[in-house]
């Protein structure tokens, strides 16, 4: 998933819920693999999130430093 998507767009790709879809986007953003952006649809007034994965690179380290300062006293 290198381009946004909107959880209708992934919803209708992968075949799930709209509550479990937004379950895993809400665990997957938590833990740093996933980030969106928020657009307001004037004519159709609606908020839509799009969304797309993050520099894995970088996902891995904030990854680690989470796990690690969780182990920390």
């Amino acid at each position: 998933m290198n381009d946004e998507k909107t959880s209708k767009q992934l919803r209708d790709a992968l075949g799930i819920s709209k509550p479990l879809l937004i379950s895993h986007l809400r665990k997957l953003t938590n833990i740093g693999l996933l980030e969106y952006r928020v657009e307001f649809d004037e004519k159709r007034m609606i908020v839509r999130k799009y969304y797309k994965t993050k520099n894995i690179d970088l996902c891995m380290m904030e990854i680690l430093e989470k796990i690690i300062s969780e182990m920390e006293p």
